[in-house]
């Protein structure tokens, strides 16, 4: 194996198993476990959707839609940060995310690249970012690359 592709795994590794306790924290826990403090690796904080973060760093934010609400995470893993929101249906995610490997289990998901600079670092980022790719059940509820993960996120 060549060994250039192993902190690569086990970045992807580290971030999916990060997402994965996020959604099962969320899902437990509707009210959230977020306290208040600064935002975390330079993100920017919108007053419109910020709500807190936790000690540990994980931002929980809750996003206002048209018809529901969303719920964003920013979660620092070192020089970078882990970006999603998700609703009831689905997630929109930054470029960590494999979203083939959430099609194999039916849940709708896309992946944002920046609207401008060179990664996404805040939920900002995230709602103002470009759709770069989509698995079929995100398809299939009208999401198609070149929208807003803010359009995106209406959709879910």
């Amino acid at each position: 194996m060549d060994r250039t592709a192993r902190p690569e795994i086990q970045y992807c590794a580290i971030a999916l198993s990060v997402v994965v306790i996020a959604l099962l924290i969320a899902a437990i826990l509707p009210d959230g476990i977020f306290a208040a403090s600064p935002p975390v690796n330079g993100a920017r904080t919108n007053p419109l959707i910020y709500a807190g973060d936790s000690s540990e760093g994980m931002e929980g934010i809750r996003i206002p839609l048209t018809e529901k609400e969303a719920e964003g995470f920013v979660v620092p893993l070192g020089p970078a940060n882990l970006v999603f929101a998700k609703t009831d249906i689905g997630l929109v995610g930054c470029g960590a995310f494999d979203v083939a490997a959430l099609e194999r289990f039916g849940y709708p998901a896309a992946r944002v690249r920046p609207a401008e600079g060179s990664s996404i670092r805040d939920l900002d980022d995230l709602l103002a970012g470009i759709i770069a790719v989509a698995n079929e059940p995100a398809a299939k509820r009208g999401i198609a690359p070149g929208m807003t993960g803010r359009e995106a996120l209406e959709l879910l």
